[in-house]
């Protein structure tokens, strides 16, 4: 969007440049007149400058030059220049400065709000970069927690088995060890899930392929 603002204002700026012209032409007769056969040579060129100013002034010149040479017999040649200005100036519509200009001035005001909002943009960026890394450590650290978790309740349930083929733990709550035991395997999936669709979504913001293998460091 910046870029596209930059070539607009470029070309309303281009309307207040200096624009030049030019042609060359290079043209061979061949005639015979019964007798012999007679050759020309015409040469001709054309150069010429046009500049709108901003007070809606527009001023053109040009110059142009022709030159017939006679290849043949007495080679004779004539030579042709001629040159011209000219001046417009409007009096009642499209004249003043601010009237002219008035397309240029825009495009600059558009350029500037569109610099402030790329830069709002940039800023807005780097926080959601950074919340996204952000989460996806802190997921990861969840993953852990749960991890561990996991294996402590493991633990719990292994004695509380061995409890309960002695007699000292009634066989309910082993049940509720291993009620507990499946939910903290289930946390443990989930968190591990939602880790990976978080780096999946850190990867598709930073233009990474989601099959890239990459390591966050704390």
């Amino acid at each position: 969007d910046l870029f596209q603002v930059a070539l607009t204002l470029d070309l309303e700026a281009n309307d207040f440049r200096t624009t030049f012209t030019g042609m060359f032409e290079q043209l061979f007769d061949s005639m015979h007149n019964g007798t012999r056969r007679e050759v020309a040579s015409r040469t001709s060129g054309e150069a010429g400058a046009t500049r709108v100013f901003k007070n809606g002034v527009q001023l053109t010149s040009a110059i142009a030059l022709d030159l017939v040479e006679l290849l043949t017999r007495e080679r004779g040649a004539s030579t042709g220049l001629q040159a011209d200005a000219s001046i417009s100036i409007p009096l009642l519509r499209g004249s003043g400065r601010r009237v002219v200009s008035e397309p240029l001035t825009q495009a600059q005001r558009n350029l500037l709000y569109e610099v402030y909002g790329f830069e709002r943009y940039k800023r807005s960026f780097v926080v959601q970069v950074a919340s996204a890394y952000f989460a996806v450590l802190l997921q990861e650290r969840k993953v852990r927690n749960e991890e561990e978790n996991y294996k402590r309740v493991i633990a719990s349930t292994r004695r509380a088995r061995r409890l309960a083929d002695s007699g000292r733990l009634p066989e309910f709550q082993f049940d509720q060890s291993v009620q507990d035991e499946l939910r903290a395997r289930n946390s443990w999936i989930r968190a591990r899930q939602a880790h990976v669709e978080q780096l999946d979504s850190f990867k598709m913001l930073m233009g990474i392929p989601p099959d890239a293998d990459i390591l966050l460091q704390e």
